[in-house]
């Protein structure tokens, strides 16, 4: 199983029924599936004795051999020090088809919030183009999966049970309860494009503006963040 590139907001502290504090970070973490790469979302909280993973939403590719694949086909994907501070900045690229994808994820200058800046130039018209999510929680598998070191659980399996959604605009804000917790709020807030939700499949997908009948360069850009 290969390692995960990773990318961290600020953590923020939580407190359980009955016990100190701890910090929770919300993570992005990449990992290689086949020849491409899919990732997860997800809260790792660190005590005194481990640090604890729980994912909470997965890229998904309903056919990885489509030209226009559910989401973004990364094939290669790196983390590099950019800006003033050196922070990691996850930049990724795919081809399929007659589309070249490419990536720029990061934090912000919040701590919090975490970016995914894509953009696909296509050549010929292309059937679909977005971002594809679905919720995690407890009841769910085929999480994004590593080997973890000794005192860690960073294999993804979740301690969170989905609840429900809310819709303002371009602004999605999900629940989930936790045991002996306070809800977990998660927004994905679409900067640029569109954002689609269907309750029954529990599917978040991200859209680019513009026509896919001619060539272009088509952007989609939003960015994720736990809430107080």
């Amino acid at each position: 199983m290969s390692k995960l590139l990773e990318i961290h907001s600020a953590p923020i502290d939580v407190t359980r029924e009955n016990q100190a504090s701890s910090p929770v970070c919300t993570t992005l973490a990449f990992c290689k599936n086949g020849d491409r790469f899919t990732h997860v979302m997800a809260i790792d909280e660190k005590s005194s004795a481990s640090l604890k993973r729980s994912t909470f939403l997965q890229s998904i590719t309903t056919d990885a051999q489509l030209a226009w694949p559910s989401d973004p086909p990364l094939q290669q994907v790196v983390l590099e020090p950019l800006g003033p501070d050196l922070q990691h900045v996850a930049l990724g690229v795919g081809l399929s088809g007659h589309g070249h994808w490419s990536l720029a994820a990061r934090c912000l200058d919040d701590n919090h919030s975490l970016e995914l800046d894509f953009a696909c130039r296509i050549s010929r018209p292309a059937l679909f183009l977005g971002s594809t999510y679905r919720i995690l929680d407890a009841n769910s598998a085929d999480h994004c999966l590593t080997d973890a070191p000794p005192n860690t659980n960073l294999n993804g399996i979740s301690n969170l049970y989905w609840h429900e959604a809310h819709i303002d605009g371009n602004s999605w804000t999900g629940t989930w309860t936790q045991p002996e917790k306070a809800p977990l709020n998660i927004q994905l807030e679409v900067t640029l494009g569109k954002l689609l939700w269907s309750p029954e499949l529990r599917q978040l997908q991200i859209l680019p503006l513009g026509s896919l009948d001619n060539p272009a360069t088509l952007r989609w850009c939003y960015r994720f963040r736990q809430l107080p």
